[in-house]
């Protein structure tokens, strides 16, 4: 998707923080650090999780927590429930990542990996930079709401792409070929 509501959370929530909810910058910064902090051991259980669950499974998982915790966000304006969403959406971003990487990689032949790759990153940065500045307008328009709830709109619209493009492949991951 070209609008990505991890990029608006990561671009505005500070904005939001301040401007929407009168929070001190120390305050901000600590909430955002403990996300960043709190993600180091969410990436070292990202192996048991895809055990368990599967790299497309887990890409659901991880794209449909950061849905739902958009939504409070949006319509709950009191700090604490903002920074508890936004800690969970922070800490959050290696799974996120990581999943998709990870069942992106098992679908192609080991020689369209580096193209995957950078199709990927590509998709990526397109959807921060589309987030970013069509957000700013967003919000000067209609509000952080309605920013926060667009953005969860696309990603669950972003989810059942996923599914109608990957349903079928998903369990037959491409063998490496030597």
């Amino acid at each position: 998707m070209l609008f990505r509501s991890v990029g608006v959370i990561l671009t505005f929530s500070n904005v939001y923080f301040d401007d929407g909810l009168g929070v001190p910058t120390g305050r901000i910064g600590f909430i955002s650090g403990f996300g960043r902090l709190l993600g180091v051991p969410m990436s070292l259980a990202i192996p048991w999780m895809m055990d368990r669950l599967g790299s497309y499974r887990f890409v659901y998982l991880a794209l449909a927590t950061i849905a739902v915790l958009m939504i409070p966000m949006a319509l709950i304006p009191f700090w604490p429930v903002a920074a508890v969403a936004l800690i969970v959406i922070n800490s959050m971003g290696s799974w996120r990542y990581l999943s998709f990487l990870t069942f992106t990689m098992s679908q192609v032949s080991e020689k369209q990996r580096s193209l995957m790759s950078g199709a990927g990153e590509m998709a990526i940065g397109a959807g921060f930079g589309t987030a970013s500045f069509l957000g700013g307008y967003l919000i000067a328009w209609y509000g952080y709401r309605e920013l926060f709830l667009f953005g969860a709109a696309m990603t669950v619209i972003g989810i059942a792409l996923f599914w109608v493009a990957f349903r079928r492949r998903a369990a037959k991951p491409v063998k490496a070929t030597a």
